[in-house]
């Protein structure tokens, strides 16, 4: 499970915002393929509200397909993990934006314990991400 939200840093609200998104465990061609075959709306995510600028919208929780074996194949590069999705909202101007966004886990290292929880990096990933 992880938690998305929309963070509005311009300088004017952001109207009739909905997004939703993902979060999935797969190689990176796989993800490409069904990354390239997207629609362009969010199903099952309409939620649509206002982001003040220099604000945050709600939290939205996505469920994916990780479990301990999917972990296992993460941490041996077998497989990467995914949190993907996209906002639509409308500008101060009624103009209409696409906001796309993919975080890609790249590096894990699972502790054993609370004191050594482990390193996770979740960096921006170079495709379907125009998010800043």
């Amino acid at each position: 499970m992880a938690e998305i939200f929309v963070n509005n840093d311009g300088v004017t609200p952001a109207y009739q915002v909905d997004f939703g998104g993902s979060i999935r465990a797969m190689t990176q061609d796989a993800f490409l393929n069904i990354i390239s075959r997207a629609p362009r709306k969010v199903d099952g995510h309409d939620i649509e509200g206002t982001v003040l600028n220099g604000g945050v919208s709600e939290r939205r929780e996505v469920r994916g397909n990780v479990g301990p074996d999917t972990l296992r194949l993460i941490e041996q590069g077998r497989l990467n993990l995914y949190i993907f999705g996209l906002a639509n909202y409308t500008d101060t101007f009624g103009d209409s934006w696409r906001t796309e966004f993919c975080y890609e886990l790249t590096r894990v290292e699972f502790g054993d314990h609370k004191a050594n929880p482990g390193k996770i990096t979740w960096p921006g990933a170079p495709f379907h991400n125009v998010s800043t």
